[in-house]
Formats: structure tokens, sequence, C-alpha cells
């Protein structure tokens, strides 16, 4: 007998702000109107801009990253400066946080978050281009889906062109 997951669940602190946004293993990158209206309004108006091609700025104010320590805030935070249509690797990450060197911790943080659309962690990539995991499962389709709507194309080898990185 299998439990039906929702595609997109979304939780709230006592102070209405988003703490975590959940994705389904099965979710694709496609938002059905009727998953939209499930949500809550600034949660719904946030991703469908993200999915529209704008970065949900508004989203952002709106959460809360409580659930980590300062560091990893700091880390997941930094994300949301990586553009659309750009990717940066684990090194990368960790350089424009402040912290070079610290590659392996910043991987560790990208794996803490617990809003990973709004705080785009689909763009961090290994150095070689290599997409990587994804909400703890290597080679997710979802990540190379969120990296096409991002108009980021891959090679013949599945990488990712040294072209789109910062």
């Amino acid at each position: 007998m299998s439990s039906k997951q929702p595609l997109l669940t979304a939780s709230l602190d006592n102070e209405g702000q988003l703490v975590l946004l959940r994705l389904s293993p099965q979710f694709e990158g496609h938002v059905p109107l009727a998953l939209l209206s499930s949500l809550p309004d600034f949660v719904a108006e946030g991703l469908a801009d993200f999915f529209s091609g704008t970065d949900p700025v508004l989203l952002r104010i709106r959460c809360s990253l409580s659930c980590l320590t300062p560091w990893q805030q700091q880390i997941i935070r930094t994300l949301a400066g990586i553009p659309r249509g750009k990717v940066t690797d684990y090194a990368g990450l960790a350089a424009l946080a402040g912290h070079p060197g610290a590659a392996r911790a910043a991987g560790s943080a990208c794996a803490a978050n617990p809003l990973p659309l709004i705080f785009p962690c689909h763009r961090i990539v290994h150095a070689n281009g290599d997409p990587g995991a994804y909400m703890h499962q290597p080679s997710h389709p979802l990540k190379k889906r969120l990296l096409e709507m991002e108009e980021i194309e891959f090679s013949s080898n599945g990488r990712i062109p040294r072209e789109y990185f910062l």
C-alpha cells in the first residue's frame, strides 16, 4: 500500500514566516494551479514568480532560516546572489560567502537548505560541471529541469559548460 505524497508542501512558523518548502521526489518543475491555490498566498505568488522566470525576492523576505546555524544561514543567503542562468561550484559558493577553502562545509550547508527553490541550491554544481545531487538524491532529474528552465544548456556528456559558471 502506497501513500500519495503531495508534490509540494509549505510550513509556516508562528509568525507566518516560511520555514520549510518540501518537494516530492516526483516533482518535475511544473506547478499545477490547484497546487498553488492550496498554499499561503505569499508562497504561491513567490513560486509563481520563480516558475515564470523571476527570482522570488519578496518571498525571501518572509522566510526564516532559524533552524540553521548562523554559518549555514550565511551560506544559504549567499545562494540568493547567484543569478538565474548561472552556476558556481561549492568552492565558489564558499568564497562568495567569505569562506574560501570551505567547499565541503558549504556543500553540507546546501544539503541542510530547508527552502531549496527560494534559496537556489540547484545552482551549485561540481567543479567539473556535473550537476551533482539535489534534495539528498544523486542525479535528481528536477535539478537538471530547474537549470534548463533557467536556460542553462548541458553538453553531450551531461555536464554544464564553463560559460555558465560565475
